[in-house]
């Protein structure tokens, strides 16, 4: 009989125990949830408040012209409301009077309507000008070195963005840097007139490149994004025959002169 009581207490206790471990768990997620649930909730706040908050330089700028343009046309009206009251006094003196002040009157009207449209122009034509030093004053100044820049120096010229700062980057590697601006139309994404775009944000020092010792290369190691096909066939199976160049104009002899290949090799290949 104690034996059952027994069985049974603990059979009931470590229900007891199951059921705890059950609680604790299920009030251990709730709390987890509830700080998440806290959590997004700030980060939404947060987020919304920063949009609220931001604005850029130009939209500020566009403001204030709007708000002088309103202060022009306010001031061309006060001016144009004491013209009138002055020609009213005036007409009351006599006929002759009235009709000399309608006349006058007549070409203050005119007057206004030139000054109304200068004005007009005038605000525009600032407006414009803003927009254009802006976009100006951006970049002014601005100097990149494209052999030595990182990408997040490329990224500040105008029209590089992230990838094609990537690109950039990937094919100096490739090339061993560059020695002449007009190379990066070869970039992947890029073409000729973005790069003369860029030209006068750019600097680019031709003598940094890295060059290929064309003797002392393992001919199945050489390789160069200018070393293609027929040349790079022939110039390996020249240095595997024991073949040593003494300049690129050897080269030129044996294989043949194409500017837009052989050219542009010349200036990466060295003879020692």
């Amino acid at each position: 009989m104690d034996t059952k009581e027994e069985f049974d207490d603990e059979h009931l206790f470590k229900k007891i125990e199951q059921h705890n471990r059950n609680v604790n768990v299920a009030v251990s997620l709730t709390i987890v949830a509830t700080m998440l649930i806290g959590v997004m909730a700030m980060r939404n706040y947060l987020m919304t408040a920063n949009a609220k908050e931001a604005k850029s330089e130009f939209e500020l700028k566009y403001e204030e012209d709007v708000r002088r343009f309103k202060q022009e046309i306010a001031e061309a009206s006060e001016t144009s409301h004491l013209r009138y009251s002055k020609w009213v006094r005036d007409s009351s003196n006599s006929d002759s009077s009235y009709l000399r002040s309608s006349k006058e009157s007549h070409f203050n009207k005119l007057d206004y309507k030139k000054e109304s449209k200068k004005t007009e122009y005038t605000s525009g034509h600032f407006k414009d000008a803003t927009k254009q030093n802006f976009r100006q004053d951006r970049y002014a100044g601005l100097q990149v070195d494209i052999n030595t820049a990182d990408t997040a120096e490329l990224r500040k010229l105008p029209g590089i963005g992230e990838k094609r700062a990537m690109n950039i980057v990937k094919y100096r590697t490739s090339l061993g840097g560059f020695y002449t601006v007009e190379q990066l139309a070869e970039v992947y994404s890029i073409d000729a007139e973005l790069v003369e775009r860029l030209k006068k944000y750019i600097v680019c020092n031709g003598n940094s490149v890295a060059k290929i010792d064309i003797n002392n290369t393992i001919p199945y190691q050489l390789w160069h994004p200018y070393l293609k096909g027929e040349l790079l066939k022939t110039i390996k199976q020249r240095i595997k025959n024991g073949k040593r160049y003494k300049s690129f104009d050897e080269i030129k002899a044996e294989i043949g002169y194409d500017e837009n290949l052989n050219g542009r090799a010349e200036k990466y290949l060295e003879f020692k």
